[in-house]
């Protein structure tokens, strides 16, 4: 996973810095396609992770919605852990630069996951906080962490402090 991360975050540098420009702002009214990566703790059951498709519309400059699927199939110290995962979420795009924009956000996940020979699902209600470089007006590179996950389902936790991180990339239309 490790691996897969540098990776990802090599291309998105070798893409963003050229394509950079003074003049380039948060979309309005438009609708986009991303993907991103995220982990978070293996250590349960319930880890939403890996790689996401999603759909987002910007309703206008500062607040943006959207929809997305989770897959992750791992095999960590020969325990295979395979995840899926449905969910929603918004975000609120702060003042900030004309380029960067800090960011709070909000999703609401279904998932199924296996490990090893046991199966979990659920739901997770999380709360992000981030930015997001716009490198044009319609290219995002963004990055955050989730200091706030609750989880209901097989599995009741609730996590506080770094529950999780993420980045990916939005192509606006």
């Amino acid at each position: 996973m490790q691996s897969m991360q540098r990776l990802f975050t090599i291309v998105v540098l070798a893409i963003v810095f050229p394509l950079a420009s003074a003049w380039a702002q948060s979309p309005n009214k438009q609708f986009g396609v991303g993907v991103s990566i995220s982990g978070g703790s293996i250590s349960t059951a319930s880890r939403i992770g890996g790689s996401s498709l999603n759909l987002v519309y910007a309703i206008n400059p500062g607040f943006h919605i959207g929809a997305g699927i989770s897959l992750e199939v791992q095999d960590v110290e020969k325990v295979s852990y395979n995840g899926f995962g449905f969910g929603v979420n918004g975000k609120f795009l702060l003042a900030g630069t004309k380029e960067f924009k800090p960011f709070i956000g909000a999703g609401f996940s279904f998932f199924s996951s296996s490990v090893g020979d046991a199966n979990f699902s659920g739901q997770i209600l999380s709360a992000s906080v981030g930015g997001e470089y716009f490198a044009t007006p319609s290219m995002g590179v963004y990055g955050g962490i989730t200091p706030v996950r609750v989880q209901f389902g097989d599995i009741d936790a609730t996590s506080f402090g770094l529950a999780g991180v993420f980045m990916g990339m939005e192509w606006f239309f």
